[in-house]
C-alpha cells in the first residue's frame, strides 16, 4: 500500500484523498472541520489582539496537532515588537502543551533566529519556505522542517533551494493555492530528481514522527 500524500499546510476546505493539515486562524469556527487541524494567531492579526491567548486557545487545544500559522512579517504595518510579543506568547503555549509550530516568516528570519535559542525544545515547520542557503543552514541547527508549495517551486530560486533541504526535513503544501497536492509532489519530484514514491514514503514517515 502506497503512503498517502501529505499536505502539511492548507487553508482550503476541499477534500483530498491524502492527509491534509487544515490551518485556521484563532477565533475561527472549527466545529465542522476535519482533523487534523492547526490553529494560530497570524501576525497579520496581531494588531488587534490582547495577550489573553491561553484562554483564547483553550477551545482548540484538544484538537490542534500544531500551533500555526504564527510568526513574524516585516512587510506589514504592525510593529515588529508587537508581533514578537504575541509570537513568543504562542511559543510559550506550544511549549506548555508540547505542540509543533507552523511558522509564517517574511523578511524576518534574523528576528526568529534570535528567539529560537530560548525554545530549542520546540519543533518548527517553516511554511512557504523561501530564503537563502545560509538561513537554511542556521535553521537546520534546530528541529526545523521546511514546507514548500507550488508558488515557491515555480520560482527559480525556490526550485533550486528545495534541493538543499534534507529530504527528512521536507514537507509539501497547498497553502491558499488551488493546485492539487499531487501536482505539488510532481513539481517537487521534478525539481529534486527524487521519485514521487520515495517522496510520499519519506514525508509520510516525517508526518508520523512529528505528530505521534
Amino acid at each position: 500500500m502506497e503512503a498517502p500524500f501529505i499536505d502539511i499546510h492548507t487553508h482550503s476546505q476541499i477534500k483530498s484523498s491524502g492527509i491534509r493539515v487544515a490551518s485556521f486562524f484563532l477565533g475561527d469556527n472549527i466545529k465542522e472541520a476535519e482533523d487534523p487541524i492547526c490553529v494560530g494567531l497570524h501576525p497579520w492579526h496581531s494588531d488587534s489582539s490582547d495577550l489573553d491567548l491561553e484562554n483564547r486557545f483553550a477551545p482548540y487545544l484538544e484538537r490542534a496537532v500544531a500551533l500555526g500559522e504564527i510568526g513574524l512579517d516585516r512587510t506589514i504595518q504592525v510593529p515588529i515588537k508587537k508581533q514578537a510579543e504575541l509570537f513568543v506568547a504562542q511559543l510559550e503555549i506550544a511549549k506548555r502543551f508540547h505542540l509543533p509550530v507552523v511558522i509564517h516568516c517574511v523578511k524576518a528570519y534574523s528576528d526568529i533566529l534570535a528567539i529560537m535559542p530560548k525554545y530549542k525544545e520546540l519543533t518548527y515547520i517553516f511554511h512557504g519556505f523561501y530564503a537563502n542557503e545560509q538561513i537554511l543552514k542556521s535553521l537546520l541547527l534546530y528541529n526545523s522542517y521546511f514546507s514548500v508549495g507550488i508558488r515557491e517551486l515555480l520560482r527559480p530560486k525556490g526550485n533550486a533551494l528545495i534541493r538543499s533541504i534534507p529530504i527528512n526535513r521536507l514537507f509539501l503544501e497547498t497553502d491558499e493555492s488551488m493546485t492539487a497536492i499531487e501536482d505539488v509532489y510532481n513539481a517537487a519530484s521534478e525539481a529534486t530528481g527524487i521519485a514521487i514514491t520515495e517522496l510520499r514514503e519519506q514525508l509520510y514517515s516525517s508526518y508520523i514522527n512529528l505528530f505521534k
